[in-house]
């Protein structure tokens, strides 16, 4: 189950349904994508949602309303049960797609032991990533992701429709995942370790200047250079491990700094796509103009 105020809080911003039905001392509510579950003692009936999220902050007394409330998923047939490593899918959720026109870009791929996100500029694959035998791939949509802890195994019941967890019931995105071995480029040149100190310097600039449009950095073999939106290029370390120049949003590695800090830098030229490896988890991110 989940707390009882992020579901009144999710069932504020939906605009399908801002109602919430309890029975049995179990509350739900739904966008049709995702159901949520929460333990509620209250008497059996349905709620709106602001009412809801006021009872569970204060416990004060609400009453039920004579509305319609959500119904139950169709999840369809089981197919699988298996159990997902939470922080292995907190190491690639940043990669998701949001909103992309490609639907099924829009959510994580669980597929032969991995979870693999993708937005077409960069890719996150972490294998040994669950446990237990799926027979195809399945997609889960990236709104899920805020329900569900960020580390320890949980367990995840794979339906014809559905993936359940705990609490929660999201609905499988109608699709196929592209090839993503394919989009992992060969191992490459390895250019050292992730320059972490020289992205947070970089990131630091960027807070304190708030500079418009997308701020890139540069690695040429003799400096790590912030590129930003109407200022001069600035020059934030004389030395890097890159033999070439390339250059990547700011943005995107600021989030390999987050996911993979003592990752292996791979890259084969400057125009190629950068890998990063830490364990079992390989990020690939796409190089960008300056």
């Amino acid at each position: 189950m989940i707390p009882l105020k992020q579901m009144a809080d999710f069932a504020r911003r939906n605009r399908y349904c801002n109602t919430i039905l309890v029975e049995n001392g179990i509350a739900t509510s739904t966008n049709l994508d995702i159901y949520l579950s929460a333990k509620a003692d209250l008497p059996d009936g349905v709620y709106r949602a602001v009412d809801m999220a006021e009872y569970a902050i204060t416990g004060a007394g609400i009453a039920p309303v004579d509305e319609i409330g959500p119904e139950p998923p169709d999840t369809g047939e089981d197919i699988a049960t298996i159990r997902i490593d939470c922080g292995a899918l907190q190491a690639v959720k940043h990669a998701m797609a949001k909103q992309d026109v490609r639907y099924y870009l829009n959510g994580f791929c669980i597929s032969e032991g991995e979870i693999v996100a993708a937005d077409g500029h960069r890719l996150a694959r972490h294998r040994n990533a669950y446990t237990g035998d799926l027979p195809h791939q399945v997609i889960v949509p990236a709104d899920a992701v805020k329900f569900l802890p960020k580390k320890g195994m949980i367990e995840c019941r794979i339906t014809e429709r559905f993936a359940i967890f705990p609490g929660m019931a999201a609905k499988l995105i109608d699709g196929k995942f592209p090839d993503y071995n394919r989009v992992i480029p060969e191992a490459g040149q390895t250019l050292g370790r992730v320059p972490v100190d020289t992205i947070k310097k970089a990131q630091e600039i960027v807070k304190a200047r708030k500079p418009g449009g997308t701020p890139a950095l540069e690695f040429t073999p003799d400096s790590a250079v912030l590129h930003m939106k109407g200022e001069e290029p600035r020059r934030i370390t004389d030395t890097t491990d890159f033999p070439w120049s390339a250059a990547f949003k700011l943005g995107y590695l600021s989030d390999i700094v987050k996911a993979a800090p003592a990752g292996t830098i791979r890259q084969s030229r400057g125009t190629d796509p950068m890998r990063v490896d830490s364990g079992d988890l390989t990020l690939v991110s796409m190089p960008t103009r300056v």
